[in-house]
């Protein structure tokens, strides 16, 4: 009986993480199981413990790199500027994008409470400071695997002040740098897909912004849309793809030339998050676009009013957690 209890206790234990404690209940409880004392048992009863401990750590961590069945979708505050976590179905992370370099000890923070050392996929959408100035620190404090940026054959990046700065600590890393365009998969697995639909192979744009990558993060049933700081010119060469979402990473900020009434119509998502920084300057989010989404009957969630927002995906449906 108290062997049965402490084997309960332990996988109690070592569910909430306390592997100390789960280990010293395994123990405890092997060795409460009804053996003559002598050389012989005490050696089985710690073989004993030692290998009930490990199935039970074996499967624990299983669960723990498939993220239970759970996609979890992290928009990180970082004041007027972007960077969302996603850590996906089979345990593997992606970090699109990582604010100015004054909020990067806030992403770094936000990644380590969540125990995370590796980022399998660093994105950052396109060369602005306010999206990609904290990619430097981020590259120097976890081991990122690969770094994704947009192909812009189509647009000069000389006296690229930020982009300079991130080669150079991609060079010195020694991480691999791929450039995406449209039908680029990011990665894939059981039931899930991170595509990339803009910018196309030949994309000529003005605007650096256009240049943004748009990715859409498929999981089951759900569907997530990232599209950095993308105005209308490369939205409307995107209507004639599947854009359905259930939550729409709301272009620029909330700026007027985004998230254009055609697009927003073509991903028809529940969810509509901003990422933007109190009181900026630029007034953001725009009211016609507040308006824009409403009318559409999208909830709104805005990280100057709600910090970091998380929201989880089973592959069924969506649910905001903060």
């Amino acid at each position: 009986m108290l062997a049965t209890i402490g084997l309960v206790a332990a996988g109690t234990y070592y569910s909430t993480l306390n592997t100390l404690t789960a280990l010293l209940c395994f123990f405890a409880a092997v060795w409460l199981l009804p053996l003559k004392m002598n050389r012989y048992n005490l050696t089985v009863k710690s073989i004993a413990a030692i290998v009930l401990f490990l199935l039970i750590a074996k499967q624990q961590i299983y669960h723990r790199e498939n993220n239970n069945g759970l996609m979890t979708v992290s928009y990180i505050d970082v004041g007027q500027g972007d960077s969302t976590l996603i850590q996906l179905p089979d345990g593997k992370t992606m970090l699109i994008d990582a604010g100015t370099a004054d909020f990067s000890n806030a992403v770094a923070t936000i990644l380590k409470d969540k125990q995370i050392h590796t980022i399998d996929y660093l994105v950052g959408t396109h060369p602005h400071s306010d999206h990609i100035g904290g990619m430097p620190a981020i590259i120097t404090q976890f081991n990122v695997k690969e770094y994704i940026q947009p192909n812009m054959d189509g647009y000069s990046l000389e006296n690229n002040y930020f982009a300079d700065k991130l080669n150079t600590a991609l060079k010195q890393a020694g991480i691999q740098v791929i450039t995406a365009s449209y039908g680029y998969m990011i990665a894939s697995g059981e039931n899930w897909t991170a595509e990339v639909l803009s910018p196309r192979d030949n994309a000529v744009f003005e605007e650096l912004n256009d240049y943004s990558l748009i990715i859409k993060v498929t999981y089951g049933k759900t569907a997530f849309m990232f599209t950095g700081d993308a105005g209308y010119t490369a939205e409307l060469e995107l209507l004639n793809e599947d854009l359905s979402c259930d939550v729409l990473k709301v272009g620029h900020h909330g700026s007027f030339g985004s998230t254009c009434t055609a697009f927003l119509s073509e991903t028809d998502p529940s969810i509509g998050v901003i990422s933007v920084g109190k009181d900026n300057e630029n007034n953001l989010p725009n009211d016609y676009v507040l308006q824009r989404l409403t009318e559409e009957g999208v909830r709104i969630l805005r990280t100057d009013e709600s910090g970091t927002i998380v929201i989880l995906s089973d592959g069924n449906t969506v649910n905001v957690i903060n």
